[in-house]
């Protein structure tokens, strides 16, 4: 039937998936508003008594509205930026689950996952664009520049609008969050207890990505603006599944986890955060940065002195601000400890304090 929807409505006739209700529409409408609540994407938790179809369902579900929910208020052309913000959310938590879940012959599961990463990709664009617009420090920036020059015109840097509502309404897109409809409404599958299988396979995963992430924060003192960036990823994917696994035991043995390794998972998910925030921060100011230098470079190449004179202030003001959000943010970097505690099994730490014979 999902198929049959995807070929007639979305192909042939251009329809779109709907999931404000007539009802919430009238209501908005009746209250003079123009847009839903964003629906925001929560941290999900796994257990350890659950199988792996189970974790999926529940990923799916919770993953379904944040993503879905919030297109379809973009898709109206009328949202605001934290609708854009948390679908994106949505996607990553989904992305991140999905390549928890799936092994290495798991096609269509890595391809649910491909299709919520380039999504999420296309988007960026956006987001950075909304980010940038809201950005605390922007503010502070103008005041201080008008300060400067009380009779110089201030500016905002100039952007091309991107149609975001557009770019969800195209069938490729269209066709993915159906197919993610179409997975949250498969049946149950049936399987004995013996047969069911756990969530073993969500810690190999969870380990790979830990020792990837602590290669870069070792040598984060040697990391440029890109790499940085990437780092900034890799903590950001990093947090979510330390989120999903946050309650599943490790190990082979299983069994539960102890109040000790629940608050060293705490204080690591707690540090892995704070890590991801300060670079969120040091990148904001380093897109402001790029841009000003690129308002600086056309500006002169124009002729245009005022301009040029507003985008060398906004250099100057950016560039100590950049500093103190890079040593903030190396000293957050600096804090997290991915070799071991957290979510290293049992028998990997016993070994670790074993004297050698």
């Amino acid at each position: 039937m999902l198929e049959t929807a995807r070929q007639w409505a979305i192909e042939r006739f251009g329809l779109s998936l709907e999931l404000r209700t007539k009802a919430l529409r009238g209501d908005l409408l009746a209250r003079n508003l123009d847009a839903a609540p964003v629906a925001e994407s929560h941290a999900i938790h796994w257990t350890g008594d659950m199988t792996r179809d189970d974790a999926l369902h529940v990923l799916l579900r919770e993953c379904l509205e944040p993503i879905v929910g919030n297109a379809s208020q973009i898709a109206s052309g009328r949202h605001r930026p934290e609708h854009l913000h948390q679908m994106r959310v949505g996607l990553r938590r989904l992305r991140a689950g999905l390549r928890l879940l799936a092994s290495e012959d798991d096609i269509a599961l890595q391809a649910l996952a491909d299709g919520a990463g380039q999504l999420s990709r296309r988007l960026t664009a956006a987001r950075d664009a909304d980010a940038q617009a809201e950005a605390g420090w922007r503010l502070g920036m103008l005041a201080a520049w008008r300060v400067e020059r009380p009779s110089a015109a201030s500016e905002a840097p100039s952007t091309t609008p991107i149609d975001v509502a557009g770019l969800l309404l195209t069938p490729d897109i269209q066709g993915w969050m159906l197919a993610l409809i179409g997975w949250l409404a498969r049946p149950a599958a049936t399987h004995a207890p013996e047969e069911a299988q756990g969530l073993a396979l969500v810690h190999r995963h969870l380990a790979q990505w830990r020792a990837g992430t602590d290669k870069q924060v070792r040598r984060f003192d040697r990391l440029d603006v890109e790499g940085r960036h990437h780092l900034r990823r890799r903590l950001r994917r990093l947090r979510l599944a330390m989120e999903l696994t946050f309650a599943v035991p490790g190990g082979e043995a299983g069994g539960k986890l102890s109040r000790k390794e629940i608050e060293a998972r705490a204080r690591q998910l707690a540090r892995v955060h704070e890590a991801a925030q300060r670079l969120g921060a040091l990148n904001d100011l380093e897109v402001g940065l790029s841009q000003a230098r690129e308002q600086l470079a056309l500006a002169m190449a124009r002729g245009d002195v005022p301009a040029a004179a507003q985008a060398g202030f906004s250099l100057g003001w950016l560039r100590p601000r950049q500093k103190q959000a890079l040593d903030k943010a190396a000293k957050a970097v600096k804090a997290v400890r991915l070799s071991g505690g957290g979510h290293a099994p049992k028998r990997a730490r016993a070994s670790k304090r074993r004297k050698p014979d």
